[in-house]
């Protein structure tokens, strides 16, 4: 039968005795406790009640005056050149602060979710609403062929080896 491990719920035991070379002094101003004062205690969680009860207050209960709202267009496809991006209606929204692009059109995306504009307004309503609209992005997916992607990874060589036998 194997040793068990861990010790339960007993007490912990102290390290092993020091190393030869190590100074008496270190060992008494390190050694381990005779009653720990710590260890095996329960802790009173202070704010445990207010979180069980909901009153807590967490960052996105929290509202500050003249606060702002921001939502990001991200890219639905993980290879894909930016072809337009219409930013115009998004800035004259109202409510609307700034209307941003993160990647110009003629740029790239490298994976799916990779952010492409950005906008910032007064509600988080109106954030969302101005964002929604998928015609604001025009992307071209971008596909690679496996040859490509092995090239690239220097898998090109294996492959003609074993083409050649």
């Amino acid at each position: 039968m194997a040793k068990q491990r861990g010790g339960g719920a007993g007490r912990q035991q102290p390290p092993a005795p020091a190393a030869s070379g190590t100074s008496p002094e270190l060992v008494k101003k390190y050694a381990w406790p005779e009653k720990p004062a710590i260890i095996g205690t329960s802790v009173k969680r202070l704010d445990g009640p207010d979180k069980v009860t909901g009153r807590a207050k967490y960052t996105f209960d929290i509202n500050r005056p003249g606060m702002i709202y921001g939502r990001v267009i991200r890219s639905p496809h993980p290879h894909a050149r930016i072809v337009a991006i219409d930013l115009s209606d998004a800035q004259k929204a109202p409510g609307v602060r700034a209307a941003l692009e993160h990647k110009p059109a003629g740029g790239q995306v490298m994976y799916q979710g990779d952010a492409v504009a950005a906008v910032a307004a007064d509600t988080e309503d109106r954030a969302m609403y101005t964002m929604s609209s998928p015609s604001r992005v025009a992307t071209e997916k971008l596909s690679r062929s496996t040859a490509d992607i092995r090239s690239r990874i220097g898998c090109a060589a294996v492959d003609s080896e074993l083409e050649a036998e």
